[in-house]
Order: structure tokens, then C-alpha cells, then sequence
């Protein structure tokens, strides 16, 4: 089965399990965030407006805010000051300082590129903190290969 498949269909299991309704605006969302990554509501009211006639912008919000209670999402702010959401799943984000470009990585790109060792984070966060963790984001700022060549050109 799918990456994506399985986390939705987990999502949806963690909803259920807390008795919430799964209405298909819901599964639409939360299919949304298993596809996508840093969001605006503002792209995910488009996205569901194309596969919907109509869409009840409070329905949008009252899940959104239902699955950042959950701990499903969060919330991030970056450059632009614009709300982009993403599942509560480890990140890196690489933001441009001048076009403001987020390039995203994910559990498994952070693996490959051997980053971080988050056992050894999680644990000492568990036992010697008796901190209990759900994720992390990082933040990176710099100027990207695009922005770079403009820049020469000049």
C-alpha cells in the first residue's frame, strides 16, 4: 500500500477512534494533507473547489482547527507571513530569503541525508526530560540556486 494511503487511512482510524464524524469534507482535507506539504487554507479551499461545487469555507476551518487539536497538523509562519499547514510529521524546511521558495524534507529525505539522529534526540527527550515528542521543524535560510543566477546577472 501507498505512503500516503497508509497515513490517511491512519488518520482517519485516529478520528474514528475518537468518535468524529469522517464527513467527506473531512476525508477531503485530510486526503489533501497526505498529498500535499506547507498549505494555505486559501490552497486548500481551491483544491476542494475544483472537486466540489460547493464548499462551506466553515467546515474548512472548524477541520482544520479539529486536526491541529488532535495534534494531526500544525501550523508553520514563515517569510511571507502567510499560515502554511503540513501533518505533524518530522521537517526541514529551506526557505530563500529572496523569493521566499520553501523547499521541503521530509522523514525520509532527513534519513537519507543522515541529519539528524532523532533516536537519540527522542530518547534523551523521554527519559532524562520526561518530555514526550511528536515531531520537530527546522528552519533554514538562505539564497537559492535560482535567486543565486539572477544575482549574477547583475
Amino acid at each position: 500500500m501507498e505512503k500516503n494511503q497508509v497515513k490517511y487511512d491512519d488518520i482517519l482510524q485516529k478520528l474514528q477512534d475518537k468518535d468524529y464524524r469522517l464527513t467527506d469534507i473531512r476525508k477531503a482535507i485530510i486526503k489533501i494533507f497526505t498529498t500535499e506539504k506547507d498549505i494555505s487554507i486559501n490552497d486548500i479551499i481551491s483544491k476542494l473547489k475544483k472537486n466540489n461545487d460547493v464548499v462551506n469555507i466553515m467546515s474548512v476551518y472548524n477541520t482544520i482547527d479539529l486536526l491541529m487539536k488532535e495534534h494531526i497538523i500544525h501550523a508553520n509562519v514563515f517569510e511571507d507571513k502567510q499560515v502554511y499547514y503540513e501533518l505533524s510529521d518530522n521537517a526541514i524546511h529551506v526557505i530563500c530569503n529572496i523569493c521566499h521558495k520553501i523547499i521541503h524534507f521530509d522523514d525520509d529525505e532527513i534519513a537519507k541525508i543522515g541529519f539528524l539522529d532523532l533516536d537519540k534526540l527522542t530518547t534523551f527527550l523521554e527519559t532524562k526530560k520526561k518530555f514526550l515528542f511528536s515531531h520537530f521543524t527546522l528552519e533554514v535560510h538562505g539564497i537559492c540556486a535560482n535567486c543565486q543566477k539572477q544575482m549574477k546577472k547583475v
